[in-house]
């Protein structure tokens, strides 16, 4: 199966709206919420990830079969501005079309070999994709947009025996109805640093773990991640996915 449709079917629910940092008024678990707080300070602070003039680095990505074949293979460089408006890029270097992605506010723009491309599915597609990107590339400060809600904190253990905080989040549309899928982001107990997150969507879970970690400009950002497959019991867990980043740079307004 494609990526993109791989990526269409499961991350279809978290088209998460880039209006930025606005607070949900929906009722939010109390601990949760001082939790989060204590969290993002760690994370490099909500204020200066809302002042970043500059987040850019290279991705790649490869897809791999429940017989650990690989199923796909891509390098992006992704480029997002949060001031002093919102801007999001994702350009694919290792492909044929040359794809790019351009996000400033709320419009997106596609473009293949460097034609804008109109087609009304192409672009729900790249919408979908660079949201997604920048959502789970801004974790934890995305927890504070519009949408995410702060159900419960638990102690929960992780598959190498770790006892980590989990954040439970119910992702809410934009009329205020719950999505059909939730999220449990991990941090150390002992740091408060976000270690990866589960996610469970379409009777199964996908848990994404950071194996790397670096400090860059006072923000933690991953180097290695893997994602894990697992069913709707969180067995027959298999490698679904591993990402390198690179050549990262971030910089704010202060600089």
């Amino acid at each position: 199966m494609p990526l993109l449709r791989i990526l269409m079917i499961f991350l279809f629910g978290i088209l998460i709206s880039c209006e930025q940092n606005v607070p949900y008024e929906i009722n939010q678990d109390k601990e949760a919420e001082a939790f989060l707080e204590v969290a993002l300070k760690e994370a490099g602070t909500l204020e200066k990830w809302n002042a970043i003039t500059e987040l850019s680095f290279i991705k790649k990505t490869r897809m791999y079969l429940p017989d650990s074949t690989i199923e796909d293979a891509s390098v992006q460089r992704q480029l997002f501005r949060n001031y002093p408006q919102f801007y999001a890029e994702i350009e694919y270097l290792d492909d044929s079309k040359k794809r790019k992605i351009i996000q400033i506010n709320d419009e997106v723009k596609y473009f293949e070999n460097g034609t804008q491309i109109i087609d009304s599915l192409s672009l729900a597609k790249a919408e979908i994709n660079i949201r997604t990107a920048y959502y789970v590339i801004g974790l934890p400060f995305k927890l504070k947009d519009k949408g995410p809600t702060l159900v419960s904190i638990s102690n929960e253990k992780l598959s190498n025996d770790s006892i980590v905080n989990s954040l439970q989040i119910q992702h809410q549309s934009d009329n205020g109805e719950a999505k059909n899928e939730n999220w449990w982001v991990y941090f150390s107990q002992e740091t408060n640093e976000m270690l990866g997150y589960l996610i469970y969507h379409d009777n199964r879970y996908s848990y994404i773990l950071n194996d790397s970690t670096t400090v860059i400009n006072g923000f933690h950002f991953p180097i290695l991640r893997r994602s894990m497959a697992l069913d709707a019991k969180k067995e027959n867990e298999y490698l679904r996915a591993d990402y390198v980043y690179s050549d990262i740079q971030i910089k704010t307004k202060e600089e």
